[in-house]
């Protein structure tokens, strides 16, 4: 129960910083455009890539496998809790991003124009929730590879956060709140997990 606590206590820290203070919003552009200058001479399809196709398939690949692999054996609860991950985070996600309403990133700093609200970055909070979960079983099963499988899934969910800003249609504050979020998500499946 305590890292919940701690988690939720951070999280909503962070999260009243960024409704309250404008300074973070003015830091959050001024990493956008030191990201994308950084970053002008690599063609756009890349970060593109990583929004649409590979996202999908990060996320969907490693959750419906897993789905299928607990219902073959039975263990119902490990099958819902993976396969209700990115549904439960993306439905939060929604709920909060009502709740705050904070805008996007300038029209002009972004490479996909969305319309919706910013804090937190649906992406990355999806990626890093489905990624510690699979992280999770992966050493509670004892997989070959473990260890590569965990750095890409970390890895993945970085660079997902990271193609947010780059993409300018999150700041950078959206997916530091996603991860802590994310934290406080997955601290809730831990202790779901030790009460079995």
């Amino acid at each position: 129960m305590k890292k919940i606590s701690i988690s939720l206590l951070l999280f909503a820290i962070f999260t009243l910083l960024v409704m309250l203070c404008p300074k973070i919003t003015s830091w959050d552009r001024v990493i956008i455009m030191q990201i994308q200058s950084l970053l002008d001479s690599i063609p756009v399809w890349i970060p593109k890539s990583f929004d649409r196709t590979l996202y999908g398939f990060m996320v969907v690949v490693p959750v419906v496998s897993f789905v299928l692999y607990f219902i073959k054996n039975k263990k119902w609860l490990d099958a819902i809790l993976i396969g209700a991950a990115p549904l439960c985070t993306f439905g939060l996600n929604s709920i909060l991003k009502e709740i705050v309403q904070r805008p996007r990133p300038p029209y002009d700093l972004q490479m996909i124009h969305l319309e919706s609200f910013s804090y937190v970055s649906s992406h990355t909070l999806i990626t890093f929730c489905v990624w510690a979960v699979v992280i999770y079983y992966v050493y509670k099963l004892n997989f070959p590879m473990k260890k590569l499988i965990a750095v890409l899934g970390l890895a993945w969910s970085v660079l997902i956060g990271f193609s947010r800003c780059w993409l300018g249609v999150h700041n950078p504050s959206d997916v530091i709140g996603a991860y802590l979020l994310g934290l406080l998500l997955f601290s809730i499946f831990l202790k779901i997990k030790e009460r079995e």
